[in-house]
C-alpha cells in the first residue's frame, strides 16, 4: 500500500530502511534510528563514537628509578589478528554502512560513497541536509 504522504517516501517494509527525504530530514533521521538500533542495538553507539577497531593493548609500564612510566598503547590488529568476536565487532559498522547508503538518494549518496565507516556517512548526510536547511531558512528570512 503506496503512503499518502509526498513528504517521505515510506517502501512499506520493515527489511528495507526508511528512504531519505530531504523535504523531511528529522522525521527521517529518527525513524533511521529506530530502524538501525532494530537491526543491531550496537550501531547507535558506533554512529555516535566510531566504529569499533580491533587492537592490541600494551600495558602501562610504572616508572622506576632509572625508566619513565610508559602509558597503555593500543595497536591495531591486521585482518588475520582478528578473532572471531573482533570480525563481529567490525560487520556491524560494515551493516550500518549498507543499511544507511540503501536508505539514501542517489545526489545525497554521492556525497557520502567513499566514506568508510557509518559514523562518517552518519555525520556527512547529517551536516549536508543541515546546510541545505539553513540555506533554505536564510532564503526564506530574506523574502
Amino acid at each position: 500500500m503506496a503512503n499518502s504522504n509526498t513528504n517521505y517516501i515510506d517502501n512499506d517494509s520493515l527489511a528495507k530502511p526508511p528512504r531519505f527525504s530531504k523535504d523531511n530530514f528529522t522525521v527521517w533521521k529518527e525513524r533511521m534510528i529506530l530502524f538501525l538500533e532494530g537491526s543491531d542495538p550496537k550501531i547507535p553507539y558506533y554512529l555516535e563514537n566510531g566504529p569499533y577497531i580491533p587492537a592490541v593493548v600494551i600495558p602501562a609500564i610504572l616508572a622506576t628509578a632509572t625508566s619513565p612510566a610508559v602509558p597503555e598503547r593500543r595497536i591495531p590488529k591486521t585482518p588475520n589478528q582478528w578473532s572471531e568476536e573482533d570480525k563481529k565487532e567490525v560487520a556491524v559498522d560494515a551493516k550500518a554502512r549498507s543499511i544507511i547508503a540503501m536508505s539514501l538518494s542517489d545526489d545525497v549518496y554521492h556525497s557520502v560513497m567513499k566514506m568508510r565507516t557509518s559514523k562518517s556517512m552518519w555525520d556527512i548526510s547529517y551536516v549536508s541536509n543541515m546546510k541545505e536547511l539553513m540555506k533554505y531558512n536564510s532564503l526564506e528570512l530574506s523574502i
